[in-house]
């Protein structure tokens, strides 16, 4: 494995610990009997970084495809280690894109009693 997949590995398995704290923070017990402006400040927090983890899985794709196609340039061989990594980066997309649809639900029923500020200016 190379030093640039073995970079990835690690920082998917950081995007995952922190996927799981975001869930935690969430989903935990005393979620439900926080105010409505704590809600929103971890519902916020959440899809902050879920936009985030998702950029970099696509930063991710687009450098495992720069990498497939010098290699198809050059006439070698992708390592086989790219489909572990491919692998694992799919997973957590999944998982990011499921903990979304969750977070809308959440600010769901938030939204209905926020006023909605429109600028007519543009």
């Amino acid at each position: 494995m190379s030093k640039v997949e073995a970079d990835e590995l690690k920082e998917l398995d950081q995007l995952s610990d922190k996927l799981c704290h975001y869930h935690c923070q969430v989903f935990d017990d005393a979620f439900e009997s926080l105010s409505v402006d704590s809600k929103y400040e971890r519902l916020d927090k959440a899809t902050v970084f879920l936009n985030s983890a998702l950029s970099r899985i696509s930063h991710f794709e687009a450098k495992e495809r720069t990498r497939g196609k010098q290699a198809a340039y050059r006439g070698s061989q992708v390592r086989s280690g790219n489909a572990i990594i491919k692998e694992k980066r799919d997973s957590l997309a999944e998982h990011l894109k499921a903990f979304h649809v969750q977070i809308c639900a959440l600010y769901a029923p938030l939204l209905a009693g926020r006023p909605v500020m429109v600028d007519a200016g543009k």
